[in-house]
Parts: structure tokens; sequence; C-alpha cells
């Protein structure tokens, strides 16, 4: 019986040590995971007035969903958002969409259609306003 397990296990360690690590690579490629939101450029101060509108800055998607997060707005207030894509000004902008906010719930816009130029990305900005209070709110872009 002991001969059989001696012969058993020395079958096995040719098996085991065909068998090696993955090499590490001295190339570092980071991505941003598919799924997960990234915050894109930086948190804003935004006064939300009753009859016109506040722009935002412009970032840059890859495509996908962007989304705004409003944060410090009562949560009864109402306002609403228009999301643009722009080439350069933002004069020349397409509208993508617009959407009723509401206190700190976050806005999502599927941008996928709106990815171009040599960069290979939508650049987008919002006009918020038309409150139901006017008040101050802070407004972040994820991507």
């Amino acid at each position: 019986m002991e001969l059989k397990k001696f012969a058993l296990v020395a079958c096995m360690i040719p098996a085991v040590s065909l068998v090696s690590a993955p090499q590490a690579s001295a190339k570092t490629v980071v991505t941003y995971a598919a799924g997960s939101w990234d915050k894109v450029g930086y948190t804003e101060s935004i006064y939300l007035h009753n009859q016109q509108i506040e722009s935002t800055q412009t970032i840059s998607s890859g495509g996908g969903n962007v989304q705004i997060r409003p944060s410090g707005i009562s949560g009864t207030n109402t306002y609403v958002v228009w999301l643009y894509e722009t080439d350069g000004d933002k004069i020349n902008k397409q509208l993508i969409g617009k959407k009723y906010g509401y206190g700190t719930n976050p806005l999502t816009w599927d941008v996928s259609n709106f990815v171009d130029g040599t960069n290979g990305k939508a650049e987008i900005f919002a006009h918020i306003g038309y409150a139901k209070v006017e008040q101050s709110g802070y407004f972040t872009f994820y991507d």
C-alpha cells in the first residue's frame, strides 16, 4: 500500500512543476472599471434661479452614461437640467436631453451617441435653473 502512495505522489510532482505563475508586466495600464462611477471635473457651486439658468463646467466623457449629482439642495426643491454636447464653445451645442431635478437625486443620461472628434470624447456641459425655490447647491459630474 505504501508503494502505491509513493508512486502516486511521484507522478504528481512533474505535473505540478509544469504550472508556472504569470509573469509581471513592466507596462501598467490603468483603466476605469465599466459599471463604476468616476468623478469628472470638480464640484461646483451653482445658484438655482427661478427664471434663469447657470452654466456648468465642460467635462469630457468617453461615452456610456454621465451623471450629475447635486448636493446641498432642499429635498422639496425642483429645477430643470439641460445636458448638452459641444465642440469648442458653448454656442454651438447639441441638446442631449432635458430632465427635472428633485432635491439631491442624481440625474443620468446616455451620451454614447454624442462621442465624436479626433479624441473620441463627448464634451458635456449643463444649464441648470428654473428652480421652484432659489438657493445655492453643489453639482458634480460622474462618468
